[in-house]
């Protein structure tokens, strides 16, 4: 459903909310841009939390984040990605696929972070060429777990989808004509699994000799 709504080729299992997708597209667009530029624009429609958390990835990794209006501030040559959202945080819709046209002719990324439901209606970010595309699952009523965030949706072009965060899955059952090209995630086995458990369980200790010992029978320590 990510995948037609988008109208990319291929959805993860989901990132941790719309902020951090947005960050790791940020990742993502830098891993996979041909640009050498160090620079990546956020659009000043964005939400506050998202810009927020881009910035905040950004200044370890050495890279700088340009702000601004896409339509008047956006220098392709400049940046090794972008990012539009679409419908902006105060509601306006606008088309991208200039700009994102022009990112690409210099060898940059484009990522939009789009409103689910607004997709059901409006021109997909696939349509204006975009390479990936973020955002929150929570427009279709998605609860929180335990007072966390929604989880967040991400979908890249098929030539993305090796470098991208989360998990792919693909059922097994799916007809190889119609399944997906992903990873399929194997669940580990019973023996690795208990490994794992012995590894990371705390080890056990015995009662300290200053405690009365215990003098029941094995009977009654059973019961």
């Amino acid at each position: 459903m990510i995948s037609d709504l988008t109208g990319l080729d291929v959805a993860n299992a989901s990132l941790l909310d719309e902020a951090t997708a947005a960050a790791e597209a940020m990742a993502l667009c830098q891993r996979q841009a041909k640009s050498k530029a160090t620079a990546f624009f956020v659009d000043k429609a964005c939400h506050p939390q998202t810009i927020a958390l881009i910035e905040t990835r950004a200044a370890p990794l050495g890279w700088s984040v340009v702000i601004g209006d896409p339509m008047t501030d956006l220098d392709p040559v400049d940046v090794f990605g972008a990012i539009f959202q679409y419908p902006g945080t105060h509601g306006e819709v606008r088309d991208f696929t200039g700009l994102i046209s022009r990112l690409h002719q210099t060898g940059a990324v484009a990522a939009v972070a789009a409103d689910l439901l607004a997709l059901t209606l409006l021109k997909s970010p696939g349509e204006m060429g975009a390479d990936i595309a973020i955002g929150s699952s929570q427009r279709f009523g998605v609860p929180v777990g335990y007072g966390g965030p929604h989880a967040a949706y991400m979908a890249v072009k098929d030539a993305h989808k090796r470098a991208m965060p989360g998990r792919l899955v693909a059922s097994p059952s799916m007809p190889a004509a119609t399944a997906p090209t992903v990873c399929r995630c194997r669940p580990a086995n019973s023996i690795s699994a208990a490994k794992r458990r012995r590894r990371t369980s705390a080890p056990r200790r015995s009662c300290s000799p200053s405690w009365p010992r215990c003098t029941a029978s094995s009977t009654d320590r059973r019961a």
